[in-house]
């Protein structure tokens, strides 16, 4: 049937540039840090406010108070992980001749 073998891309070099691979481990981490916050928030949290954690964040009913930064990494909404996979995604469409189609 044409058209049904599979097609893979692999890097001219076998392996990815440092800087590429450094965008997706921060992207993996960012993501997974970002879907898992809620389950976070009770060990980062304080039920009482205090001068380091002055953010309220209400999480399973409750309310706990975090620093800052915290809130607004969790009201970023996906577009922290989601800046650095359009990243990504931008380096292999511009860098795209490093990596060939290989059948």
């Amino acid at each position: 049937m044409p058209g049904g073998q599979r097609v893979r891309f692999e890097w001219k070099d076998n392996k990815p540039p440092l800087y590429w691979s450094i965008l997706a481990i921060i992207f993996v981490l960012t993501f997974f840090l970002w879907i898992g916050f809620d389950f976070i928030v009770p060990h980062l949290g304080a039920r009482v406010p205090d001068s380091h954690r002055s953010s309220a964040v209400s999480v399973f009913g409750g309310t706990y108070y975090v620093q800052p930064w915290a809130v607004w990494f969790r009201d970023s909404g996906g577009w922290i992980p989601g800046s650095f996979f359009v990243a990504l995604l931008l380096i292999q469409f511009v860098k795209g001749y490093y990596v060939p189609r290989v059948r």
